[in-house]
This record gives structure tokens, sequence and C-alpha cells, in this order.
């Protein structure tokens, strides 16, 4: 903790101080803003700000609108199309997992018959002593 606040609430800085000091803020924001930016350049910015917040507002109308036109056999065909890109999606991570699974076993063919040929008693050799292994107690120091 520091020795500032040592786990008090601040008196000065909550919420409701920060809600009633919003409009003078806003205030102080728009003087800066129109003192300190040449007066074409800040009305540009606020036509476009302006246009830019209409545009999005149509296009949130249209879009409730259309929802609303929509009948339910509309809906059931997104779902439906919805569902079937899921299904495709799967299917091709399964299909790229298996091509994945074949070519890594194929590697490791190929680096058995590069080794000198097939061993597969010294493969399960080796598969014993692993298992050996863990059984093999450790020494305490």
């Amino acid at each position: 903790m520091s020795p500032i606040n040592d786990g008090k609430p601040n008196v000065f800085l909550t919420w409701e101080n920060l809600a009633f000091s919003m409009p003078m803020i806003a205030v102080c924001a728009v003087y800066a803003f129109f003192h300190y930016t040449p007066l074409p350049i800040a009305l540009a910015i606020l036509t476009v700000l302006l246009i830019g917040y209409q545009i999005r507002m149509q296009m949130a109308k249209q879009r409730n609108k259309r929802l609303e036109q929509m009948d339910d056999n509309g809906i059931q065909e997104l779902l439906q199309q919805e569902e079937e890109e899921k299904l495709s999606s799967e299917q091709q991570n399964k299909q790229s997992k298996k091509k994945w699974a074949v070519q890594a076993r194929l590697a490791k063919e190929k680096k058995k018959k590069a080794a000198g040929g097939d061993d597969e008693d010294a493969d399960d050799m080796d598969d014993d002593a692993a298992d050996l292994s863990a059984f093999a107690k450790k020494k305490k120091k």
C-alpha cells in the first residue's frame, strides 16, 4: 500500500464528482477546440463527424427495418446457412489434421529408411526402455 492511499477511498475522485463536472469539462473542451483550431478546419472536422454520425444512424435504422420485415423462413434460411458453414469448416479441420498425420508418418518412415532400414525390434526396445524408466526410483538428495 502506498502511504498516500492508506486503503481508504478517495473523497475527491468519485463517479458522482465526475458526473457533476462533465458539463464544465465539455465547455472547456469546446472552448479549447475552437480557440486553438482555426475556424475553417474546426468546422470541416465537425461537419465530417456530423455526417458520419448521421450515416451510422441511418444504417442502424435500415438494419432494424430489414430485421422487422424478415419473416420466419428467412431467419431459418440464415440459420441453416450458418450451420452449413460451421460444418464445412469442421470437415476442413478434420481433413487437415488427417493430412498432417499422414505427412508425419511418411516423414518418420523416410527417416527410418535413411537411418538403415526397418528395425521394428529396435523401435520396440526403445519403447520398453521408456516404459521401465517410469518405474525407476530417483535418488533423493
